[in-house]
Order: C-alpha cells, then sequence, then structure tokens
C-alpha cells in the first residue's frame, strides 16, 4: 500500500528586514520540490508567505523586492496616528496579488495580528488580504493602528512572533522560521531604533513557548546585527535563508 504523502505547515515569523530569510528557505524548499500544504505568519513573514501563497517564486520575490525599494515603504508620515505609512506597502501588495482576496491564494494562508482592542492574537484566513497583511505588520508607535470591523489591530508578533497554532491543526509536520534571533547592536543614537530595538526583544520572549511545538525549528544565530528597517543586504539575507532551509531537509526531510 502506498505510503500516505505528509502535510507539511511552515510558519513564518516577523522581523522585518530580516524576513528575507525566508524567501530563501523557501527558495530551498523549491529546489527539492517541498511543497508546504499550508502557512502561517505575521509582519514582514506573512508578506512573504502571502506572496508564495499567491504563486510567486521565492527568486520572483527577491527580485520584486530589489526593485521596490522595500525600504522606501516605510515613509515618513507626519501624523498624530503614527510615525510611518503603510501605503506604499498596501501598494506592492496589490500590485502583485490583484485580486487581493485570501480565497484565490493557491497554499492556505494564515496572517496573525495582534487585536489591539481587545488585547489578543487574531488570525486572518478570509477576505481582502491587503488589510490584514498590513495590520500584521503595524509596529506599535511606528505605524498608525489599522481598523478592521470596528477593531484595532497592530503587528501580531506583539503578542505571538510564532504563529503556528493553525498549522498545527491540519498539518502532520510543521516548521517554524524564526529570524528575529540578533546579536547585541551597536548603540542606539535616536528614538526609532531605540523603540525598534525594544519591540525585538519584547517579541523575542513570546517565541520560547511556540518554538516547542514545532516538529523543526529554523533560527539562524545571526554573527551581526542587521537592522530592522535596513534593506541594503537582501542577498546576503536570502543565502542565510537557503543555507539553513537546505540543511533542514537534507537532514529531516529527504
Amino acid at each position: 500500500m502506498r505510503k500516505k504523502k505528509k502535510k507539511i505547515g511552515l510558519t513564518l515569523s516577523g522581523g522585518g528586514s530580516r524576513g528575507v530569510i525566508h524567501i530563501g528557505v523557501l527558495h530551498a524548499f523549491e529546489k527539492y520540490n517541498i511543497m508546504p500544504n499550508a502557512i502561517s505568519g505575521t509582519s514582514m513573514g506573512a508578506i512573504i508567505a502571502a506572496f508564495y501563497a499567491h504563486g510567486i517564486s521565492p527568486l520572483e520575490i527577491l527580485n520584486t523586492f530589489k526593485k521596490s525599494s522595500i525600504r522606501n515603504f516605510f515613509k515618513l508620515l507626519i501624523s498624530k496616528k503614527g510615525i510611518f505609512s503603510l501605503k506604499m506597502l498596501e501598494k506592492l501588495i496589490v500590485n502583485n496579488i490583484p485580486h487581493d482576496n485570501f480565497n484565490d491564494l493557491k497554499i492556505p494562508l494564515f496572517v496573525c495580528t495582534t487585536n489591539l482592542t481587545l488585547g489578543q492574537t487574531h488570525f486572518f484566513s478570509s477576505g481582502t488580504l491587503s488589510n490584514k497583511l498590513m495590520a500584521s505588520s503595524t509596529i506599535p508607535i511606528l505605524f498608525p493602528a489599522i481598523e478592521i470591523d470596528g477593531h484595532q489591530y497592530i503587528d501580531g508578533g506583539l503578542l505571538n512572533n510564532l504563529p503556528i497554532e493553525p498549522i498545527l491543526e491540519i498539518c502532520d509536520t510543521t516548521i517554524g522560521v524564526h529570524v528575529n534571533n540578533v546579536p547585541p547592536s551597536p548603540r542606539y543614537s535616536n528614538m526609532r531604533e531605540i523603540g525598534i530595538r525594544t519591540f525585538s526583544l519584547a517579541i523575542a520572549q513570546n517565541v520560547k513557548q511556540n518554538s516547542s511545538k514545532c516538529d523543526y525549528l529554523i533560527e539562524p544565530k545571526l554573527n551581526k546585527y542587521y537592522d530592522f528597517l535596513d534593506f541594503n543586504a537582501l542577498d546576503e539575507l536570502f543565502s542565510i535563508g537557503y543555507e539553513h532551509g537546505e540543511a533542514l531537509i537534507k537532514k529531516h526531510l529527504l
């Protein structure tokens, strides 16, 4: 009797520019013809997961990031709602996923957000996609909260930066990719840098519990500091992800 193929689920953490590591991991999976059956993610992990779930290859995602100058998406916004605007990020999403709906994705996707109104994690898996991805990427203080159905939502990583829960229920093998494991960084010179570092330290603590629920965990130990909003090392981060993804595949999945 033919052995039933196991369903593989991926969960991709937030991490700003370090999220490009996810693209490298996905490229390794593609090279070895391993297709995830479901993906969950938060913040940058959710954005990359959405592109991939739509059918955009990892190399195409990387190229899109390069051409779009994604660092410019975090455009200074003078308002009482936040320091930065996500309007350019919304444009990137809609331009590359024109149907802008979960139902048109080729792989089931679960986007993790924090419901600021209720003070709890909330997963989206249906309806309009772009507003949920923006909500999942809204770093507190730096970005304005996104309102959906009367509730305000912010970055899912605040309470759950390795959102594995939805794929535990539907997949046989779960793989977590955590890219927020960073070394000590240089002295911080402004409030933006202090705010981002504070947020990174806070979300790192909520990863510990969920990482133990993963069958396998990819968690690169970065040997230098990559700024959260610095997108000048895309190829380097992509290579880190590919190497770690390939190592896991050769050891556990072949």
